[in-house]
């Protein structure tokens, strides 16, 4: 998707992302909990991003009375791919998506109202296949996607709340799947972008693997 196509396309699916709430049972109380988001996102040529950003803060301080932004418990941005484009470069991640430079973390522009790196510290990003035009050396690829969302290698803290272990390998280069909990609901990110073109998704690739066994462990 592109052009202003894929951005209409990205407000859209914020926007009803934002409308579902998920009744979750708790010790007899009904928990609302919330995914908000989009996908082909942040364009430092465009201010469709910065449109939707204000959208997020906006859905997610409607979530309290005092509209202050809820707890992770409670609610999560989903990022879902080609998070900065047009090619998910270092200097796209840092100036487009979020807003700041990377020589010296000065703003990158003033006078942008909001922006989808505010929200970093609550986000559960996946690769979309513009994070893999970044570099035509395949050791290359993606690594901003991950150095970003790690908040490492001249990136600014904080980074994203996505676990990244050997059970769920979320922020490791040349995996970029994981899972997680919200509510009563069991969360899946899949790398499985260009079906599967980047990182296998066969039944008997890595991550086919990891599937299944994520699957069986939360239907135990």
């Amino acid at each position: 998707m592109h052009g202003r196509a894929a951005k209409y396309l990205a407000n859209v699916l914020l926007a009803c992302a934002a409308a579902v709430l998920l009744a979750v049972p708790i010790f007899a109380q009904t928990v609302t909990v919330t995914l908000v988001g989009a996908g082909d996102t942040a364009n430092c040529t465009r201010n469709n991003d910065e449109a939707t950003a204000k959208l997020l803060g906006s859905s997610l301080r409607s979530l309290t009375p005092d509209g202050t932004l809820p707890p992770l418990s409670r609610a999560r941005v989903i990022a879902l791919g080609g998070n900065a484009y047009p090619s998910g470069t270092r200097a796209q991640y840092a100036n487009c998506y979020d807003n700041y430079r990377l020589t010296d973390g000065t703003p990158y522009d003033s006078s942008r109202p909001a922006w989808w790196g505010q929200y970093k510290n609550r986000t559960m990003p996946i690769l979309g296949n513009h994070e893999y035009l970044n570099s035509l050396d395949p050791n290359l690829k993606s690594t901003p996607y991950f150095d970003y969302f790690s908040a490492k290698n001249g990136f600014k803290q904080p980074s994203a709340p996505v676990p990244n272990t050997a059970a769920s390998p979320g922020l490791s280069l040349g995996k970029g799947y994981y899972s997680y909990d919200l509510g009563s609901w069991h969360i899946v990110a899949l790398n499985s972008n260009d079906h599967c073109a980047y990182v296998s998704c066969s039944s008997t690739s890595a991550q086919g693997k990891w599937l299944r066994n994520d699957l069986d462990r939360c239907t135990r």
